[in-house]
């Protein structure tokens, strides 16, 4: 399998393993973005992928053709010619992302490991921070090979397991159309404007993509990029979706809706296999989204990022413990408010922005390259 080695393949791999975090993996977002509007969430996944796939497509583009791989460069060529006001906007919109989601990786890993292995909760935490710091630490080939890792067992575990609780449990999935189609909940118009929202939050996250990006060399690499990530994303999105759909209406309001799925429909062993899957789904949103924070931090210090450089060690240690610390200080709560709030901002700022940036100067960034 040489695919799984090509750069195309290894951006599209860090974009999936930061995209299945702990929101995606315990099956949470899934049923605040897709689920809960009923059976339109069968095909809903989709849309969204696809429109993120364009606009990333567009982004790995500026990054290859302008050699621009750390978030700030990349976002002063994005919004020229208002790039002083733009670049910042996008830099406060990431900086959020980062701490926000890596927080929630550290907490919802902690309690995984809490509730499987009864350890203590902050012991918990410390060990998902560490083993982020570790990965992290090491640069960007390190979070690249990670991230393939990652997202070839978790796209072969995720898909696997949720097409074997459909195939179990197809009269409760018939169940949940008949329910969905007589539910004034299942509205279309709420549920593409949710996949739009979806799209938009993830967008954000982009400058991790970009900081090791730089393994693409051509317009049609980034292209290659786009489209394996529009593969891997939308494939366990749909399976995760759809899944979790044959447990409606009452999978809605729990808390993680995995658990009740794996429990109710293949029994409480795989408990374990989801837990599983929870865990290495936040460590792996927390690792590109660290680097994408360090790889700032080593541009304004003219550094290469080696393992032993002192000021990669130290912005990799400054990144993992402020977010280490927002999770134990109870922040998450919060800061949660503005996820969805998140979305609408960047839907225009960054989504939208980066289309239209792309439908219009592509051909000549790539010109101006040579």
């Amino acid at each position: 399998m040489r695919f799984l080695s090509s750069p195309a393949f290894v951006v599209a791999a860090v974009w999936f393993s930061a995209h299945f975090g702990g929101g995606f993996s315990s099956g949470r977002q899934i049923v605040e973005f897709y689920v809960r509007y009923g059976h339109y969430s069968l095909f809903m996944p989709f849309i969204a992928m696809a429109l993120l796939s364009w606009a990333f497509y567009y982004a790995f583009s500026i990054a290859v053709s302008h050699r621009a791989f750390d978030y700030r460069s990349w976002a002063l060529k994005l919004y020229q010619p208002f790039e002083a006001v733009g670049s910042v906007v996008y830099e406060v919109m990431y900086l959020t992302i980062l701490f926000l989601a890596t927080a929630v990786a550290f907490a919802t890993g902690g309690s995984v490991l809490q509730a499987n292995l009864g350890m203590d909760y902050h012991l918990a935490t410390a060990v998902v921070a560490a083993f982020i710091f570790v990965v992290t630490v090491l640069g960007a080939e390190s979070v690249r090979r990670f991230s393939v890792a990652i997202a070839t067992v978790g796209v072969a575990m995720l898909i696997g397991i949720y097409l074997l609780v459909i195939a179990k449990n197809l009269s409760s999935l018939q169940r949940a159309l008949e329910i969905s189609r007589s539910s004034p909940g299942a509205d279309l118009t709420s549920a593409l404007w949710q996949a739009v929202l979806y799209a938009a939050f993830q967008s954000v996250a982009v400058g991790s993509y970009i900081s090791i990006a730089d393994v693409l060399r051509t317009k049609e690499d980034c292209l290659k990029a786009a489209l394996w990530g529009f593969v891997l994303n939308s494939a366990t999105l749909w399976a995760s979706a759809a899944g979790i759909f044959a447990f409606y209406p009452e999978v809605v309001k729990e808390t993680v809706p995995a658990l009740l799925v794996m429990r109710s429909g293949l029994g409480e062993a795989a408990r374990w296999i989801i837990s599983f899957l929870i865990f290495i789904g936040v460590v792996s949103t927390g690792v590109p989204l660290v680097y994408g924070g360090v790889k700032r931090i080593l541009k304004i210090f003219g550094r290469s990022g080696s393992g032993s450089d002192p000021v990669n060690v130290a912005a990799t240690a400054f990144f993992t413990l402020s977010t280490w610390a927002v999770a134990l200080m109870g922040l998450i709560p919060l800061i949660a408010r503005g996820y969805r709030g998140m979305g609408y901002a960047a839907l225009p700022l960054l989504l939208i922005a980066l289309i239209a940036k792309g439908l219009s100067s592509s051909g000549s960034w790539w010109n101006e390259r040579g």
